[in-house]
């Protein structure tokens, strides 16, 4: 983040390193309740009927509950309820990347759809990392 703020001549100033964190963390919220809006309604545009599932239901009212307990009260927040938040967001974090794991098919992956998507998913990613060096390059 500091190599980006050093390179935005508006931010370089502007913000603090908290202030930057803050917005970084607005932003990624931003995206996140995009896809909580955008992913039932593919869904739904896909199924030809309205379908949330309970979980996005779970997602979405578990976030209001702990924005309003962080705007009420920051200080209990911060020293008592992170204790407890954090390590329950690290195993729902790993138990949801061990669903996706388990629920891919490896017959699938292998066969000639699965080996072309896996080549293509290769292939954006190395694109993605050549460009990133290219632009670190070009930058610095």
């Amino acid at each position: 983040m500091k190599v980006a703020v050093e390179n935005i001549p508006y931010l370089r100033t502007g913000l603090s390193e908290k202030e930057l964190v803050s917005l970084a963390l607005s932003v990624k919220a931003v995206r996140y309740l995009g896809l909580l809006i955008a992913i039932p309604l593919f869904a739904s545009l896909i199924k030809k009927r309205l379908y949330i599932p309970w979980v996005l239901w779970a997602f979405l009212i578990s976030g209001l509950i702990g924005t309003g307990i962080y705007a009420a009260d920051e200080i209990f927040y911060n020293n008592v309820l992170l204790f407890f938040i954090e390590p329950i967001y690290s195993l729902s974090w790993s138990i949801a990347l061990a669903a996706i794991g388990l629920n891919a098919n490896v017959k699938e992956l292998l066969s000639n759809e699965g080996t072309k998507a896996l080549i293509m998913a290769f292939a954006g990613f190395f694109a993605a990392t050549i460009t990133f060096f290219i632009g670190l390059y070009i930058i610095g």
